[in-house]
């Protein structure tokens, strides 16, 4: 099933690299470094375990630290503290 897998390869560029490091679910490139692609889509095609680790990892980080119920519940805890300096 597709929401399994969400192993990724992505830019070392903005805060990708951040993501990617912190669940350890993915290939990174250097942006514009087509060798360097080319080398981690070998990568993710050539080693299966790898692949499925990655994907999982990332599955289990999407779920706990990027959901959408958490990131409302992080917004709204925000707000409510900027709504509450505003009163002072």
């Amino acid at each position: 099933m597709i929401w399994d897998r969400n192993e990724v390869i992505l830019p070392a560029h903005g805060a990708f690299p951040e993501l990617l490091s912190a669940a350890e679910t993915g290939w990174q490139f250097p942006p514009g470094d087509t060798d360097a692609l080319a080398d981690a889509l070998q990568q993710a095609l050539s080693d299966e375990p790898r692949r499925r680790a990655y994907g999982q990892r990332g599955r289990h980080f999407v779920l706990t630290e990027r959901s959408a119920d958490l990131v409302a519940k992080q917004t709204a805890q925000v707000l409510e503290q900027i709504c509450q300096k505003a009163r002072k």
